[in-house]
């Protein structure tokens, strides 16, 4: 079966377009970025020395009691340690990085301990 012809004419046509783009986009970020000053004002709530350390802890902190004090490894692992009075010993655990958090009845206190 032979298909029809479309006989016809062809028109052509020129489209202009004229398009016009605003965008308008509001990025607002609220970040809470370490300025330096609340974590010098938390320096001076609670200290750690020495850091580094070959063994004992001494931590001072004014007004304040500590609850608690926990270590965590480098590699992400609780480490066991006691507080006595308001020290702490690493002297059985090997050379390394440590994260030392402090709980009081007022803030909670992290800082990197290096032990020699």
């Amino acid at each position: 079966m032979e298909q029809p012809r479309i006989r016809g004419e062809i028109h052509r046509f020129n489209l202009n377009l004229n398009v016009n783009l605003n965008f308008n986009v509001n990025v607002n970020l609220n970040a809470n970025w370490p300025d330096g000053i609340d974590e010098q004002k938390a320096q001076r709530r609670c200290r750690i020395y020495p850091n580094p350390t070959r063994g004992t802890l001494h931590i001072i902190t004014n007004d304040e009691k500590i609850r608690s004090v926990s270590a965590v490894s480098a590699l992400g692992q609780p480490i066991s340690i006691r507080l006595q009075g308001n020290a702490v010993d690493l002297d059985g655990y090997p050379s390394g990085v440590y994260t030392l958090t402090i709980i009081t009845n007022m803030n909670t206190y992290q800082q990197k301990i290096i032990k020699l």
